[in-house]
């Protein structure tokens, strides 16, 4: 078959001028429209640019805008809040000084009332001593001086008949008290004189060995005494009247008027265990302190129309119903300052360690106000534990109130004490209030106290259980008065409130014993503001009133792990976090007992080390996957290595948190257990192993914690090559079967 080359090439010519012709009309054409879109799209992307360099610009601008918009609004707050404080210190200086000036004017014109009294009575005395002197001169001549004063005594009556009405009150009986027994006819004058001078009364005569000659009489709360004798006129008990009438009248004008002395007496109607109930006081204050004739002290607690609730502050075996009863004018008040550090006192500041007394009289009372919000500061600093199963997850800053809580015999008071022993270095003074414990157990405290060298920045307060339920009652409120005069002085103070569930039991006693009303469980309704009053006056204050501190660690107890009960939920609502004890994990022996579950602090977190934090998380988890799959595994379930893994780790994780009592340990061998532990190396380590290697890495720690202390002084995050390091550390003292670390321990 041939070829024709003619048509080859036109065809070929044929696809070369359509070739040229698509290019020419058509491809160009495409080519000049997509040029144009690109410079088009290149123009608007230049705008765009523009367009957020403008936006950049302006975000940039209104940033700058809103950071000087709070700058100036926290300055205008802080000047406004400096302001309020000022003003508000103004207003209280001012009220304080009117106040003062009030009670001033109140108390001089009470002095010169009562001196004009007692001057107006003296000379009525003198006169009608006068008339009667020259009318029974002569036919009294064998009697004495007291004989004479009481014979003559109803004129004198007469002259104060009224101000003896208005004290009387409801009473109706007068008991007149003369040293010796009076003649029957001189009895029978002074009745029948007093029965027509104030009808409606009875006069009762008695004697009394330790008064002056003369009369003394007692008509309701009032008490009005003739044995004044004129000044520098010797007069004794059997003197005679041998001297001139006029010479005696010129001596009793020219006598100085006595210094009246005003007090108000009342009777002891009834007495039970640990109350009283008097009468006569209608003028008492509620918390006052009154004073019984016996020497025991008790604190107005009920006020009612006829009669007082009295809590005593001592054995009530010592009163007896009908002794007198006296008004102190104060409230309850405890010695204050640095000489109680190192003493043990009772609820009132008593001295109870067989000491000298204590060497301070500044008083303080025991119930304050607590400090107001602008008065506050922030927390900010931890409070070390030295337990590694607090400071590391559940952490507790100074000025805070965190709740110890558990059943019995988990462990509440150890870590308390741990914690108190943990202060040795960091200058915190420690004050720990015993309530209703037994006595042998509040001795074992102070004990590990002394051993632990920290009894000289200690005050121990105690209210034992043989003691008054009174005592018990106040006492808390007398720890956290002692607490805050240390804490005017700028210095940090931790309080141990053991226990609160004996403080709430000894205010029900009192309470029914007066007739309260009861509430839930038999508790009165203000239970809740008796524990709020005293834990509000914790915290961190600011530099306006002293720039101290006051951390609270009040203890509760619980039965059967009841959390709901009523005085643990009431607590854990006034508080700042709770550490719960519990006794599952006592039973398998792990101490302390923290449940991490249960355990919160609400405020602690914002001042706990910064090197703590990367461990604290991962420490929550590692144990709570744990406990899970720990459960799960009980049921013989087949487990994969991963699982298996995971329970060897939380196991020695949970080894880890163990620690013995009385043997707190600091932040950076604290860190370096727990990182040992997160990483493995304690893994598949039998009990007492662990146990020994955790204190050949204490140990190792020791000797070169690798800057670690000082990272966490600094409050520093912990670095990777920090991290690498101490666990490297701890994985040479594991394999090196402890070797001179575990002897160095």
């Amino acid at each position: 078959m041939s070829i024709n080359w003619i048509t080859v090439a036109a065809q070929i010519v044929n696809f070369l001028v359509l070739v040229w012709l698509l290019k020419r009309f058509l491809y160009r054409p495409i080519l000049d429209g997509i040029d144009a879109r690109e410079k088009e799209i290149a123009e608007r992307m230049a705008e765009a640019a523009t367009i957020r360099k403008a936006a950049e610009a302006a975000e940039a601008d209104h940033n700058a805008k809103i950071a000087t918009l709070r700058a100036s609004r926290a300055d205008t707050l802080d000047a406004a809040r400096r302001s309020a404080e000022a003003e508000r210190n103004t207003l209280l200086a001012e009220a304080r000084k009117r106040l003062a000036a009030e009670q001033a004017e109140r108390e001089a014109q009470r002095v010169e009332e009562a001196r004009n009294y007692s001057a107006e009575l003296h000379r009525s005395g003198a006169e009608a001593l006068l008339s009667l002197t020259r009318k029974a001169l002569a036919d009294l001549a064998d009697e004495t001086l007291e004989q004479r004063i009481v014979a003559h005594s109803a004129d004198r009556l007469a002259t104060i008949a009224d101000q003896l009405r208005e004290a009387a009150g409801d009473s109706r009986e007068a008991v007149a008290f003369t040293r010796d027994p009076l003649p029957q006819n001189a009895a029978k004058r002074l009745r029948d004189e007093f029965a027509t001078i104030l009808p409606g009364f009875t006069l009762r005569l008695d004697t009394d060995a330790t008064l002056a000659p003369g009369l003394t009489l007692r008509l309701g709360g009032a008490q009005v005494a003739w044995t004044a004798c004129p000044g520098g006129w010797p007069m004794r008990p059997d003197a005679r009247m041998d001297v001139t009438t006029d010479r005696l009248v010129q001596a009793l004008l020219d006598s100085p008027p006595p210094t009246p002395q005003v007090s108000e007496i009342g009777r002891l109607a009834e007495v039970g265990d640990g109350i009283a109930i008097v009468t006569g006081l209608a003028r008492a204050l509620s918390d006052e302190l009154l004073e019984f004739a016996s020497g025991v002290r008790g604190i107005v607690f009920d006020l009612e129309p006829d009669r007082l609730g009295v809590v005593l502050l001592g054995p009530s075996e010592k009163l007896a119903s009908g002794e007198d009863v006296r008004r102190t004018g104060r409230v309850v008040s405890v010695p204050v300052g640095a000489a109680l550090l190192g003493r043990v006192v009772d609820a009132l500041g008593r001295p109870r360690d067989d000491k000298e007394s204590i060497g301070t009289s500044v008083l303080r009372p025991i119930e304050a106000e607590a400090p107001g919000i602008l008065q506050r500061s922030a927390v900010a600093r931890p409070l070390a534990t030295g337990l590694k199963a607090i400071d590391a997850t559940v952490p507790v800053g100074l000025g805070q109130r965190e709740l110890i809580v558990g059943d019995r015999q988990t462990g509440k008071t150890s870590i308390a004490v741990d914690t108190i022993l943990n202060q040795r270095e960091t200058g915190v003074l420690c004050i720990y209030c015993a309530i209703g414990q037994r006595g042998d157990a509040v001795a074992k405290v102070i004990g590990a106290i002394k051993d632990g060298g920290m009894m000289d920045n200690s005050v121990i307060v105690v209210a034992g259980d043989e003691d008054a339920p009174g005592l018990a009652y106040i006492a808390p409120y007398a720890a956290m008065s002692m607490a805050e005069s240390f804490a005017a002085e700028g210095r940090d103070v931790l309080v141990v409130m053991d226990d609160l569930t004996h403080h709430a039991h000894a205010y029900r006693e009192l309470s029914l014993l007066l007739r309260r009303p009861p509430g839930r469980e038999a508790f009165p309704g203000d239970i809740f503001y008796v524990h709020a009053r005293l834990l509000e006056r914790a915290g961190q204050f600011s530099e306006s009133i002293g720039g101290g501190s006051i951390t609270a660690l009040p203890i509760v107890e619980t039965q059967a792990e009841n959390l709901s009960a009523y005085i643990p939920t009431n607590l854990i609502s006034i508080t700042d976090g709770q550490i719960y004890l519990s006794p599952r994990l006592v039973r398998r022996n792990q101490f302390p007992a923290v449940d991490l579950g249960v355990s919160v602090s609400r405020v602690g977190g914002k001042a706990q080390a910064q090197a703590y934090r990367e461990v604290a998380g991962n420490l929550r988890v590692t144990l709570s996957q744990f406990e899970e799959l720990e459960e799960f595994a009980r049921f013989g379930t087949r487990l994969d290595v991963g699982t298996r893994t995971r329970l060897v780790r939380g196991a020695a994780v949970r080894a880890s948190l163990r620690q013995p009592e009385r043997d707190p340990m600091p932040a950076n061998e604290q860190l370096a257990v727990l990182l040992a532990a997160m990483d493995g190396v304690l893994d598949r380590l039998d009990e007492t192993t662990a146990a020994a290697a955790m204190i050949a890495i204490r140990t190792a720690i020791r000797k070169d914690d690798r800057g670690l202390g000082a990272l966490i002084a600094a409050n520093t995050k912990l670095s990777d090559e920090n991290r690498a390091q101490i666990i490297e550390t701890a994985r040479v003292v594991v394999a090196s079967g402890f070797g001179t670390h575990g002897a160095d321990a």
